[in-house]
């Protein structure tokens, strides 16, 4: 992350987040989101009890540097994690696109979905350069050849961070694994597993004797129903994956069709080709899914975001689609 000055940032800020405000208040009630609670009786200090809007607007302009004592205040009271929270909050998607395209010279890691995080990080390292904090700044540096695991730490906590090294994304400390994320799988069927989950019980029912009636899932034979439960779970990981490729890439929706077109275009033949059953050819197919090479598709650069229950969702997607199905 290379050295910038509080007015190169407020440059790129100015033009995404302003609005119609004035660059001192503007400038002030961006802090403002960062500014925890201090812990003395001072608490409620705002960025304008340290310094007035007119103060933060020749820092925000550059015609004033910025104090050391104001450094230090805002360093002692920075929180990253705060301030990326309530960025989030406060502007949508597209402002964050643009924000993150401003942001990027200062650092090619930053993207979409971890601008705000990578913006709290760009302020601090401001903040404690002009407070004296070397040290403390010196210790974040880092370079493709040998990356700060404190850099790593501090960037990668619930965002994106890109390791130059081995070309991969990864997703932070905190990052749950889609099959963690669909643990919770709703009681009752949704409206959007109507197509496939008819699909599965169909496929299970097969040679059931129900003297002509609709199959339903108390009539799923019993050494299939952990299989449906796990099925469920699957087509969940999947719908997982298409609300995180948001915070993946600046193209969310492509990235994901992208990755069901590959898996569709790896089971294909597989799917194909004829069986004994419906069974079969759907037990066929999602095994071939764990199997489909994804080393084209930019989803997969992300380290552990796409696993094997994605992979066999990503089937399930399909057949509510239309674009694959157990039939004969």
């Amino acid at each position: 992350m290379a050295d910038v000055s509080f007015k190169q940032i407020m440059d790129k800020l100015r033009p995404s987040l302003q609005g119609q405000q004035n660059l001192g208040m503007f400038t002030a009630q961006l802090i403002d989101m960062g500014l925890m609670d201090s812990g003395d009786d001072d608490q409620g200090q705002t960025a304008l009890d340290i310094v007035k809007a007119s103060t933060w607007r020749m820092y925000a302009n550059g015609t004033r540097k910025m104090s050391r004592k104001v450094a230090c205040e805002l360093v002692g009271r920075w929180d990253q994690f705060q301030f990326a929270e309530r960025v989030k909050e406060a502007y949508g998607e597209d402002v964050l696109i643009d924000l993150a395209t401003a942001l990027r010279p200062f650092d090619t890691r930053i993207g979409k979905g971890n601008v705000a995080r990578m913006l709290a990080a760009l302020l601090y390292r401001v903040f404690a350069t002009i407070s004296g904090f070397k040290d403390q700044v010196s210790s974040l540096e880092s370079s493709p050849e040998h990356p700060s695991p404190v850099l790593r730490k501090v960037e990668s906590t619930g965002a994106l961070y890109y390791d130059e090294a081995t070309n991969r994304i990864h997703l932070g400390d905190d990052f749950r694994s889609a099959a963690e994320k669909a643990d919770a799988i709703p009681a009752d069927i949704q409206q959007n597993e109507l197509v496939y989950v008819k699909a599965l019980i169909h496929a299970y029912c097969e040679k059931s004797d129900l003297h002509g009636r609709e199959p339903e899932t108390s009539d799923i034979p019993d050494k299939y129903k952990d299989h449906f439960v796990e099925q469920r779970k699957a087509f969940f990981s999947a719908e997982w994956l298409k609300e995180t490729s948001w915070d993946c890439t600046d193209q969310g929706e492509p990235a994901f069709r992208q990755f069901l077109e590959e898996i569709r275009q790896g089971v294909r033949e597989v799917n194909l080709d004829d069986y004994p059953t419906q069974v079969k050819r759907m037990f066929m197919t999602l095994t071939q899914s764990t199997n489909v090479q994804l080393n084209g598709i930019a989803l997969n650069r992300i380290e552990g975001l796409i696993d094997i229950w994605c992979r066999k969702g990503a089937c399930h997607e399909l057949v509510s689609e239309g674009l694959l199905g157990w039939e004969g």
